[in-house]
Parts: C-alpha cells; structure tokens; sequence
C-alpha cells in the first residue's frame, strides 16, 4: 500500500534492489509483459468510434 512507502522503506530496501542486477533484469522483462504497447492507438480508435 502507499502508505508503507516511507523514506526509512526506501532507505531499507532500495539500495540492495539497485544492486540486485539479476532481479532489475526480471523486473524490467515483467514490466514489459505487463504494458499495453499500442495503448494510444487503441484509446484513439476507440474515441472516433465514440464519436461517430
């Protein structure tokens, strides 16, 4: 939750992830696997139709 988010979390956990290249590797590959890469154009198509 955002409220767990604080500066001493940060302080706690962010450096040893950064450090972690294995896992920012995997982290990125899920991020990618998560998006939607034609979101725009979806969104787009989807207000002409709307439109019409």
């Amino acid at each position: 939750a955002d409220k767990d988010l604080t500066p001493a979390w940060v302080h706690d956990h962010v450096p040893g992830m950064l450090a972690d290249h294995e896992m920012l590797a995997e982290l990125g590959r899920k991020a990618w696997e998560y998006g939607i890469r034609d979101a725009a154009r979806i969104m787009a198509r989807r207000v002409l139709q709307l439109a019409q």
